[in-house]
């Protein structure tokens, strides 16, 4: 990866993990439903400067580092905290307390991702 466009967080979140990534900072986060962006004009001038100088440098361009990851999230019901403790990697630490753990992000990102879509229902009837 060597672009990056939306918010100021989305931007440093990236950077923080991919030091080296061009950034397009095209909006700042109001509330969760809200931001104050750019006037479409100039977001697109910033973006495509952005994009062409990333491009430029693609060719030295360093994958992200992969080492292990992990994540410690607290759930709605502790209903849901046993479904998702299902989950390969997932362990209960609390009640409503999880513990993602994978070799590497990708790894603990799926492993979330597929906490997500199998306690969704408990989720629902709760």
């Amino acid at each position: 990866m060597v672009l990056v466009t939306g918010d100021r967080c989305a931007c440093e979140e990236t950077a923080a993990l991919i030091p080296d990534v061009y950034q397009a900072v095209v909006k700042e986060h109001v509330s969760r439903l809200a931001a104050s962006s750019l006037h479409p004009d100039r977001a697109c001038a910033l973006i495509r400067g952005q994009a062409q100088a990333a491009v430029g440098a693609a060719g030295t361009a360093k994958p992200p580092r992969l080492e292990p990851g992990v994540l410690e999230v607290f759930v709605r019901t502790t209903d849901i905290a046993e479904a998702a403790s299902w989950v390969r990697g997932i362990d209960r630490t609390g009640p409503r307390q999880l513990r993602i753990e994978g070799p590497d992000r990708l790894a603990t990102y799926r492993a979330f991702g597929a906490a997500i879509l199998l306690t969704r229902t408990v989720a629902a009837a709760v």
